[in-house]
């Protein structure tokens, strides 16, 4: 089961996404998505020196790369949808200009 919950107090608004599944399920699923992440340059991979290796993250570091991947996803694609909107209006704007100078005669 999946439930999305937004309460906002004062001037702070949280956002809760769950998702209830098997404890096996969820190992699965988790662990491929965050090494799919991980592998992808999410999360802390240490120095040269002292790399960290996914294999020795925690269940909580794991679910913090996907995090990581989850907050940089939904601002990227709010960013797309501003600019999505800026061109509409852009456009808009343009046409018109182009209506009011089709009125000079």
């Amino acid at each position: 089961m999946t439930t999305a919950t937004l309460t906002t107090s004062g001037g702070n608004t949280t956002l809760k996404l769950s998702v209830t599944l098997t404890s096996a399920l969820a190992t699965k699923w988790l662990g491929k998505w965050a090494e799919y992440d991980w592998n992808h340059g999410y999360g802390d991979h240490g120095t040269e020196e002292s790399p960290i290796l996914f294999d020795d993250l925690t269940n909580q570091e794991k679910v913090n790369v996907i995090l990581e991947r989850v907050v940089e996803l939904s601002k990227e694609e709010a960013k797309a949808q501003i600019n999505d909107d800026s061109k509409v209006t852009a456009d808009e704007n343009a046409q018109a200009d182009k209506d009011e100078i089709d009125t000079i005669s």
